[in-house]
């Protein structure tokens, strides 16, 4: 028996993701399911992609993970599935028939669905299940190119459809909770253990030779970034280091050609992660203050606190309860007075490190699934 094999809930569950399983960077919904499956079966559904996507065909592909985590492709599908409300229902009853064959198979009867797409209603239609769950990580509809109003819709349905939501954000959580009486704010963590690893690994070979301070940033490098702040900050120090390491999406790096103290290291697996921070002095979280950020707690936020290392941010609203913790800046002008300040005095080391080891998966998945157990019993006290 593992951390969960306690709860009062079914034994099996169907995670309908927005992430592929082999994404460059795993975020909640990978994380919660590899945990889950040390004392659940779970079947990860990926996300309906169109028929172009380089990883979609006319084929689904199922397999499993080594975790135990059962993986399910679907097929390519219709475009604008996400904008679209006849065409989301058509994508998924395809998907559901296919999955249905699957769950047959695995002898799932009544499965808790534990969801994420706010397109995901007309599954919860299809697939027989005993418990549903919206675990609401993002602000959907202000995504770049997003139908305000179409995904707006498609989110609420699912909302009143499934019997708990949760939000990591407090903005998401003020947001939603009129949509159902079973919303709670079960914020972000942090794998805690791993992170914890760069207050005394010793720093990677990459950055050993790099001028100090090296200031770095984990993540996906994407349209949240403020690039016009890293710039001038790049400008202003030019003999200080500043380290990108993940994926590039939708981030052009080309425009830092004139900035020789920019290095983006590009995606590392995530057992390097903690030499590497080790190499860090400063962590940062640089990114624009929009519609978009004011509704994200980044998962590398508690990842930074794990390290020990001082942390700048830009001033996202879910960060502003940990302000005692770190250096907030408005302007290049105050990035840089923050790490110059923050390295001559760092007195928070250990009350960082202390949050981080209080926000950690285990901690978060159990919230929830004691939320999810009180809703079942009180489900089945309702139907004597």
């Amino acid at each position: 028996m593992g951390k969960y094999a306690h709860y009062d809930l079914p034994k099996q569950i169907v995670l309908l993701s927005t992430a592929d399983w082999d994404a460059p960077l795993w975020t909640n919904k990978q994380q919660i399911a590899v945990r889950l499956a040390e004392d659940f079966e779970v079947v990860y559904v990926e996300p309906v992609a169109v028929f172009l996507n380089p990883k979609r065909g006319l084929q689904k592909r199922v397999w499993t993970d080594p975790s135990g985590v059962t993986v399910y492709r679907p097929s390519g599908a219709l475009p604008f599935g996400n904008k679209l409300w006849p065409v989301n229902e058509v994508n998924c009853a395809r998907v559901a028939a296919d999955l249905t064959g699957l769950l047959r198979d695995k002898d799932f009867a009544q499965p808790l669905v534990w969801c994420y797409p706010p397109t995901g209603q007309p599954l919860l239609k299809h697939l027989p299940h005993e418990l549903s769950c919206y675990d609401c990580v993002d602000e959907y509809s202000a995504f770049p190119g997003a139908w305000i109003t179409a995904v707006n819709n498609m989110e609420r349905r699912l909302m009143h459809a499934v019997d708990a939501v949760f939000t990591t954000a407090k903005s998401l959580y003020e947001a939603k909770r009129k949509y159902n009486p079973n919303t709670f704010f079960v914020p972000n963590v942090a794998d805690f253990e791993h992170f914890h690893q760069a207050a005394e690994a010793t720093p990677s070979l990459l950055l050993r030779e790099m001028k100090r301070p090296v200031i770095g940033f984990v993540g996906a490098l994407n349209y949240k970034l403020d690039a016009d702040l890293l710039r001038a900050v790049c400008a202003m120090r030019p003999h200080w280091s500043f380290v990108f390491v993940g994926p590039q999406r939708e981030f052009n790096a080309q425009q830092f050609i004139g900035c020789a103290n920019a290095h983006f290291l590009g995606r590392k697996d995530i057992a390097e992660l903690p030499a590497i921070m080790a190499g860090f002095d400063f962590c940062m979280i640089p990114y624009k203050v929009d519609r978009y950020t004011h509704g994200v707690l980044p998962l590398k936020f508690f990842e930074y606190l794990a390290t020990g290392k001082p942390v700048v941010t830009t001033p996202l609203p879910e960060l502003e309860t940990f302000q005692h913790l770190v250096d907030v800046v408005t302007s290049a002008e105050s990035f840089v007075e923050a790490v110059e300040r923050r390295l001559d005095d760092d007195p928070h080391v250990e009350q960082r490190v202390a949050l981080a080891a209080q926000n950690s998966w285990e901690h978060r998945i159990n919230s929830m699934l004691t939320h999810l157990e009180t809703i079942r019993r009180r489900k089945a006290r309702e139907r004597r």
